[in-house]
């Protein structure tokens, strides 16, 4: 029944639903973007590759902290 779904854009696939999925997603690039660019330049600059790794788990749970906020001003 998905197929009927998608064709009559109804439920996830309405058109209201996509806009939002876009500009989230636009959030996620931005964010995780962001993310490898602090990592390569803390590492680059301190040569702690050793310690700098510790920006992923940190980026991963800031990201959920993000997507959550970006989803309540999206629903507003």
């Amino acid at each position: 029944m998905a197929s009927f779904s998608i064709l009559l854009e109804e439920g996830d696939y309405s058109p209201s639903k996509k806009e939002k999925a876009k500009i989230g997603e636009r959030v996620a690039g931005v964010y995780w973007l962001s993310a490898v660019a602090l990592y390569l330049s803390w590492s680059f600059i301190t040569g702690g590759w050793d310690r700098t790794w510790i920006i992923w788990p940190i980026a991963g749970v800031g990201f959920g902290l993000v997507s959550v906020i970006v989803s309540i001003i999206i629903d507003d």
